[in-house]
């Protein structure tokens, strides 16, 4: 995990991630990603299918279990519990506009709502988004339960003002 960077308005994201990790980069203005999310990131990363591929996703692979979908947030989510209490949620929602897909994770019991985790690529600070639901679950579980595939990790950031989770 990358621990403590967040998001900074006007602050630029570094180097490009090495091409093999990513399919394309979006720009935010094109996503219409919810200004919650990452509100300082101005592009996302779109995960390669050589990336999916090294946590065992394929195109086409069904959702994995222990996750729970919900209808009025219109996101999935999944709990990690340690000595009976959860600990951390897994969460992953769509972008209407693209079909794309994002990850985060926060700890529980949520003290701040201030701060989340995004999964993003660690060059360039890109926050990931999948082609499926599937593909994010997968990317989650993954990179939460084991170290995360190298070029990518979980960096906190910072919610705008009045800036509401959606789904916890």
């Amino acid at each position: 995990m990358l621990n403590d960077f967040p998001y900074q308005s006007g602050e630029t994201f570094g180097n490009a991630p090495p091409p093999a990790l990513i399919e394309r980069v979006i720009d935010r203005h094109e996503l219409k990603i919810p200004d919650r999310f990452a509100p300082y990131a101005r592009e996302f990363g779109v995960a390669s299918a050589a990336l999916l591929s090294q946590i065992g996703y394929c195109p086409g692979m069904g959702p994995l279990t222990g996750w729970h979908g919900n209808s009025v947030a219109r996101c999935f989510t999944r709990d990690f519990a340690a000595l009976g209490k959860i600990n951390h949620r897994l969460m992953v929602f769509p972008n209407d506009e693209t079909g794309l897909w994002w990850i985060e994770r926060f700890g529980a019991p949520r003290i701040d709502d201030d701060f989340d985790e995004v999964l993003a690529f660690t060059e360039g600070r890109l926050p990931i988004l999948t082609s499926s639901a599937a593909a994010a679950m997968r990317l989650a579980v993954e990179s939460h339960e084991s170290a995360p595939p190298l070029g990518i990790g979980w960096i906190k950031v910072t919610a705008r003002a009045n800036a509401q989770p959606a789904c916890a």
